[in-house]
């Protein structure tokens, strides 16, 4: 037998025409609900689109849409009628009588949640509430049709929450169109404005380097009036004046660098600004950690060089023996110490008070006459190369070029030790100013 609820269900869900339940359900504009082919055959017998429901008439043949929440609804009826046994469908005349009483079963007790008869309620179903079955049937229908109108409310809702996310999402998304569009319209002016900034420091370079060049020029030429009329005393000194000129220039590269003490050779005195060294004659108590020169009597400066260009100025006066120049960071500072550019040190020196030397591959002896009071250093770490000056004469003493640097340099200083009693004065870095050229003998460089 099927059930109450199984019953309502289909009589929902039933077409007015054909009274069974719905074959391809479509929709009226007016709400009602039919199959497809009961309402077209309507329409065709009486002669005029209209609603067999609530007579509405239409002017002409309304598009009929399909209504898919009830074809679903009737796909699941049928599917539960091919469950139920084919005995179940047929509903016996006994089957609505009381089996007590003999009597039709007119009411429903809702306390037992069952069919009885009059007699029922007057013998076990004493005091219970009942009514009649058109009643039951009438309330869970009511039941049900708010049971379905809820869920397609839910469905609205449903419908209704996603439109506003969409809208919001739409919101969002031309914010943040318009903030990108912003942020790459600043970034462009920046990059314009930096473009104009470089272009017009490009143009004050190139215009100083043809100034640069006429003067070089005129220079040449005067040199060569010189040199026509056999005037040599004016050739050193038209070399010193390009000399000076280009140690001023690369002074511009000056860096303060300072001594770092961990580095020092025990016997060496480091004072406390980090600007001089020398020889202290006795060997001091210190930690003997990695970093430590243990033999050569060696220190290092703090500041790496990593790129670009450097340069730096030591006062080297009053000495008899020092070495200067530059240094990888990862030498070895432990024993002997072997000053060349494949042990990793690019250097000159000065031993005996008058014998200067370039530490290259092979040592090359210099002839620098006078003696230079002060060595300055000049590093180009992309060129891969290392040069030393006189800077009060403006003399060139040497140049390490062709160099490969790939890993940090560190400036590099052995005041040498002080055995003979003449050579006690430090070695000191010099504070170097950055200055445009200056007159030389009357003649601006």
């Amino acid at each position: 037998m099927s059930s109450p609820v199984s019953l309502l269900s289909e009589q929902l869900f039933q077409c007015p025409v054909c009274l069974d339940i719905f074959t391809q359900p479509v929709s009226l504009p007016c709400g009602h609900t039919f199959c497809l082919s009961c309402i077209q055959t309507q329409w065709i017998t009486t002669g005029s689109p209209h609603c067999p429901k609530c007579s509405a008439v239409f002017r002409a043949p309304p598009e009929l849409c399909e209504n898919s929440f009830a074809g679903e609804m009737v796909r699941k009826i049928r599917e539960q009628r091919r469950k139920i046994p084919a005995s179940e469908h047929v509903i016996s005349h006994a089957e609505r009588i009381c089996r007590t009483h003999e009597r039709p079963l007119e009411l429903f007790c809702r306390y037992d949640q069952t069919f009885v008869c009059v007699l029922c309620m007057d013998t076990e179903h004493y005091s219970h509430h009942a009514i009649t079955v058109e009643r039951e049937w009438a309330d869970r229908k009511v039941r049900a049709i708010t049971i379905i109108l809820m869920y397609i409310y839910g469905i609205y809702q449903a419908l209704e929450n996603t439109d506003r996310e969409i809208a919001a999402s739409k919101e969002v998304f031309s914010a943040l169109v318009c903030c990108i569009e912003r942020s790459q319209t600043e970034v462009l002016k920046v990059m314009e404005e930096k473009q104009k900034a470089a272009e017009r420091q490009a143009e004050v370079l190139i215009r100083q380097l043809e100034m640069e060049v006429t003067k070089l020029k005129a220079k040449e030429s005067d040199q060569q009036n010189h040199l026509v009329a056999g005037d040599w005393q004016e050739l050193p000194k038209t070399v010193n004046i390009l000399c000076l000129d280009f140690t001023c220039q690369i002074s511009n590269f000056a860096v303060d660098l300072t001594l770092d003490p961990s580095t020092a050779n025990p016997w060496l005195v480091v004072s406390p600004d980090g600007k001089h060294v020398k020889d202290g004659n006795v060997e001091q108590d210190v930690p003997n950690i990695p970093q430590r020169f243990d033999t050569a009597p060696c220190v290092l400066a703090r500041e790496p060089l990593s790129g670009g260009c450097s340069y730096w100025e030591v006062e080297v006066a009053n000495k008899t023996a020092w070495d200067l120049g530059v240094a990888k960071e990862s030498v070895g500072r432990k024993g002997l110490v072997t000053l060349s550019p494949q042990d990793g040190y690019w250097a000159i020196c000065l031993r005996r008070g008058r014998e200067y030397r370039a530490c290259d591959r092979e040592s090359v002896l210099l002839s620098l006459c006078p003696q230079p009071q002060r060595i300055s250093v000049f590093v180009n770490y992309e060129e891969g190369q290392v040069s030393f000056y006189d800077p009060l004469s403006g003399v060139h003493i040497y140049s390490f070029t062709g160099q490969c640097f790939s890993e940090k340099l560190l400036a590099f200083f052995n005041p040498d030790m002080n055995e003979s009693g003449n050579n006690k004065a430090p070695l000191v870095i010099r504070s170097v100013s950055r200055q445009a050229p200056t007159a030389y003998d009357g003649v601006m460089i």
